[in-house]
């Protein structure tokens, strides 16, 4: 019975910033999971990061230190399988263009589920696994727009309301300090949840630079006139598959259940497993499937989870 047009909009905007879907679309659960989970809590002294400078490359940078020498990289998969001796990986070495295999008695499989049918042989069903296509732009400003000049006036994560967009974020919030004169940069989001997937991504496949950025700029004139004239670059980037999306009966349902299984010496870790694209998700994943891993070879370990 809650029918304020502001609420209903602000979680409509809560469902496709978080799953790329709408709240009609959205799996009751999923949906009352991303407001009953955040308490208000957890913030610290107030120049404490946010998030870092960086984003997640901070963590890509610490993982790879601490598997120095272990992580070879240019390397695209091409086919992951059971075979006697354990488990098969196929793939092509980039730099030299070769294609070589290596034998391991066990594997974990981290790519997202609608890979697996492409590279696994014994791959269940993932036809009801979700992905929305998203569009971002990411634009360079050579200093904030005359109406952010204000001190105290610039936030991080910026929403317009009755957007399509999902607005933008200031990528260089926490750098700034109170000068609004430094360039900065954004990043405009858009999910594409108002039409079936695969219908939108072709759609997608179509459209040119020109037509989105125009489209781009002419959103973020409405609030910020001169953002013509700030703007010395805009990049568009289309991503095919954004995050999964929990629709009606998915999170518990049986198709999502089966996927999580490993096989054979397979083991997979991917965030879209849980039904939600969550940082916390994904990281849960990742070291369920590595301890499974480890346990059906013997290893004894203290658990993590």
């Amino acid at each position: 019975g809650w029918t304020d047009p502001f609420l209903l909009w602000y979680i409509e905007y809560a469902c496709r910033d978080d799953f790329g879907c709408s709240v009609a679309a959205c799996s009751a659960w999923a949906g009352l999971h991303n407001f009953a989970a955040r308490d208000g809590g957890g913030l610290g002294e107030h120049d404490d990061y946010l998030v870092w400078p960086e984003g997640n490359n901070r963590l890509v940078t610490y993982l790879r230190e601490q598997q120095a020498g272990r992580i070879q990289s240019r390397s695209m998969v091409l086919s992951v399988e059971n075979v006697a001796e354990g488990v098969q990986v196929d793939y092509l070495d980039i730099a030299s263009e070769e294609r070589r295999r290596l034998i391991c008695d066990r594997a974990v499989f981290c790519l997202p589920s609608f890979m697996r049918p492409h590279l696994t042989k014994e791959s269940p069903s993932v036809g009801s696994f979700v992905y929305p296509p998203w569009l971002t732009a990411n634009l360079q400003l050579e200093r904030m727009p005359q109406d952010l000049e204000r001190p105290g006036f610039l936030a991080w994560d910026n929403v317009l309301y009755g957007s399509s967009s999902l607005g933008y974020v200031v990528a260089t919030h926490q750098e700034l300090q109170t000068d609004p004169l430094l360039p900065t940069a954004w990043t405009w989001y858009r999910p594409f949840d108002s039409e079936e997937p695969k219908e939108a991504r072709k759609k997608l496949l179509t459209v040119d630079w020109s037509e989105w950025s125009e489209a781009v700029l002419s959103e973020l004139e409405e609030v910020h006139s001169d953002i013509r004239e700030r703007c010395t670059r805009l990049d568009i980037t289309i991503l095919g598959h954004g995050m999964i999306c929990p629709t009606l009966g998915f999170v518990w349902g049986e198709e999502l259940a089966t996927a999580r299984e490993p096989q054979g010496g397979i083991y997979f870790g991917h965030g879209d497993l849980s039904g939600m694209s969550l940082f916390e998700e994904s990281q849960f994943r990742g070291v369920r499937a590595a301890e499974d891993a480890l346990a059906s070879l013997g290893v004894e370990f203290e658990t993590f989870l």
